[in-house]
């Protein structure tokens, strides 16, 4: 199965693809720089993971969207873009919020929270690295990229719920 359609390029082949892999990776670990440039200049941590993870749940949809019109490489690049930008992001931002969130009664509660915060991403992370190669291969992009922008779209808007809190 090749995410990249006939009408486009054709498949990439394994050297460009890789390549292509590793400018993504380099973008995904630059991208936490100009999220903390944003959260500390600009925006402050909430709005700074409130619209980078709009720009995120984008990211996903734009790659859902990738054989259905247009050309999918444009599709593809665009949506990682987006990924990258919105995932590294909020990087800087979502730790230190959720370490903003205790004061000195329950301090003695942030290693139990530190502990969780960080099994829940990696058990999503690995989740989602068992599934969307399967969702991918049998259904398809729609719903490989859909599912995680919809899963996404929900965790921003329970955040977004707690705004008078943060």
């Amino acid at each position: 199965l090749h995410l990249m359609d006939s009408h486009a390029m054709g498949p990439m082949n394994e050297a460009e693809a890789t390549a292509r892999t590793h400018l993504f990776n380099v973008v995904v670990y630059f991208t936490p720089v100009l999220g903390a440039l944003l959260a500390d200049v600009l925006w402050g941590k909430y709005r700074t993971i409130i619209a980078l993870s709009i720009v995120y749940c984008l990211g996903h949809g734009t790659l859902a969207m990738m054989g259905m019109f247009g050309n999918s490489q444009w599709w593809l690049f665009a949506g990682l873009g987006l990924i990258a930008l919105g995932s590294g992001g909020i990087k800087p931002c979502v730790s230190a919020h959720v370490g903003d969130q205790f004061g000195a009664a329950n301090a003695h509660l942030l290693p139990r929270i530190f502990n969780w915060f960080y099994f829940s991403i990696n058990f999503g992370a690995f989740i989602s690295m068992l599934l969307t190669p399967w969702l991918l291969e049998w259904y398809g992009p729609h719903w490989a990229f859909g599912i995680p922008g919809v899963l996404m779209a929900i965790a921003t808007f329970v955040f977004w719920l707690g705004r008078n809190r943060f």
